[in-house]
């Protein structure tokens, strides 16, 4: 038992058995095969990074008066968690094992005085608690007989390495009948006893796992998106969302709108122009959009007529003349000017306005 035990001046010697639950592993050699050949590690291992077996004492105080027929058995489970002692309850009973016992040792690191000072906290836990007991010990001083049953408690460390990456899982419960958790990961939802890792070494359930179909590599399936172009499952960071759409598309995908100049799904451009472009929609001079952009560019004021959409990240605004006609690109955010061209209401194109001419062009 690593617990240490209060000891008290030396007195005689209360007649006490040694015992143990028949069958409970009693090494950590017992035990280590039955965890580890629990799981498969792709192209790794698991192994044993601790583990301990402490000596948990159960004494049991059987009772055999006139007044108890049968003997009354009381089983006290003492640790750091129940100091004082609490009954071993029938679950607890079968899990530890206690109806077949087999003869034991006194552990080692037990004193005789720690012997001593379990065997008094449990009579006071059953003074306590039983009242018949309680009268019997004053009546007629009926002394139990004492057996402490040492129960294995085992506390794991496993640890799974592949490649240079590593995880580490702790878990612990009676030695008698303890089994291996799943293993479980922070960067994965799942539990599972097939490891595996991801090619930037996050060590996860197999099933957590998903093949990129743009660069083969292996990332969290979580972490996938489909493209909406090419059908493809693929790596986060290789897609954008299209402003225009909203939908996932894969950066290699994207294509220039002819006119706001804007990268967006392929899906949403017809005869060169984009969704937000073919939709532009007059505006009148308080709409608040407008407003910010004539705030901050003020020669847009000199226009008379205004036509506005918007995407996810962007204003597109064509303000127009009688003949002539400018067309912003500005950042809804920033309201930063991203691209501007000018053209004629009688043509279609538009002509680049070089960065250079911005200020000139604008303020």
């Amino acid at each position: 038992m690593n617990r240490s035990i209060e000891s008290q001046a030396d007195e005689k010697a209360t007649p006490v058995r040694h015992a143990a639950p028949a069958g409970q592993p009693s090494r950590v050699l017992d035990v280590a095969p039955l965890l580890l050949d629990a799981y498969t590690v792709d192209e790794g291992h698991v192994h044993l990074g601790g583990c301990m077996l402490d000596d948990v004492p159960v004494v049991r105080l059987c009772y055999e008066t006139e007044e108890s027929d049968p003997p009354r058995t009381f089983d006290v489970l003492i640790d750091e968690e129940h100091p004082e002692g609490v009954p071993v309850g029938t679950a607890l009973a079968e899990t530890l094992g206690l109806k077949q016992l087999a003869r034991a040792e006194r552990p080692r690191d037990v004193s005789p005085r720690d012997v001593e000072r379990l065997v008094e906290i449990a009579r006071g836990y059953v003074a306590r608690t039983a009242r018949d007991i309680a009268e019997i010990n004053g009546k007629e001083k009926a002394e139990p007989r004492i057996t402490i049953l040492w129960c294995k408690f085992a506390t794991v460390n496993l640890q799974f390495t592949i490649g240079e990456a590593s995880a580490s899982l702790e878990f612990s419960g009676w030695a008698r009948t303890l089994e291996a958790p799943p293993f479980t990961s922070p960067d994965g939802p799942s539990s599972s006893f097939h490891v595996a890792a991801t090619d930037d070494g996050r060590l996860v359930a197999s099933e957590d796992i998903g093949v990129c179909e743009a660069s083969g590599r292996r990332v969290l399936a979580a972490d996938l998106a489909r493209c909406s172009v090419t059908g493809k499952l693929v790596a986060d960071e290789l897609a954008a969302r299209c402003p225009v759409s909203g939908e996932r598309v894969l950066e290699s995908e994207l294509a220039e709108c002819g006119m706001c100049r804007q990268l967006v799904s392929p899906l949403a451009i017809e005869k060169d122009r984009c969704t937000a472009c073919r939709r532009l929609s007059t505006v009148r001079r308080d709409d608040s959009r407008l407003q910010k952009l004539l705030d901050r560019y003020p020669k847009l004021r000199a226009w008379q007529w205004y036509r506005l959409a918007e995407t996810g990240s962007v204003y597109i605004l064509v303000a127009a003349g009688l003949l002539e006609r400018v067309l912003l690109v500005a950042d809804k955010k920033t309201l930063t000017a991203v691209h501007l061209a000018q053209g004629n209401r009688l043509s279609r194109s538009w002509t680049a306005v070089a960065l250079d001419d911005y200020a000139s062009t604008l303020a």
